[in-house]
């Protein structure tokens, strides 16, 4: 899986999300107090809204426990489904979900 990097910064670890949220504002580090994230999916980070919130990108999620961890593609949506997506409705500010769009139709 390859590595996202925003403002410089490669996504390896939470800590580099923290910092690339940042300098995203400005280098103004109070943009990132309140923010929630998930620990282990810094690399399937997606990019930022503009109310600062991390947006994940549910694909990447899947991959990287495929490759990481070793898990197949329905173990892996199983294990986001069942013990990570839940936890959004306990955080305060939760990241977002983005499940990208499969394909595009043309229109006649």
């Amino acid at each position: 899986m390859k590595i996202p990097v925003i403002c410089g910064i490669a996504l390896k670890e939470k800590d580099d999300v923290i910092e690339a949220l940042a300098l995203h504002n400005g280098g103004d580090h109070t943009a990132t107090y309140g923010v929630c994230l998930f620990d282990d999916y810094a690399p399937a980070v997606a990019g930022f809204s503009e109310k600062n919130e991390v947006i994940y990108d549910y694909e990447k999620m899947v991959q990287l426990l495929m490759e990481r961890d070793g898990m197949t593609r329905e173990d892996a949506e199983g294990f986001i489904n069942f013990n990570t997506i839940p936890t959004l409705t306990y955080m305060k500010n939760p990241p977002v979900i983005l499940y990208p769009v499969d394909e595009y139709e043309e229109e006649d």
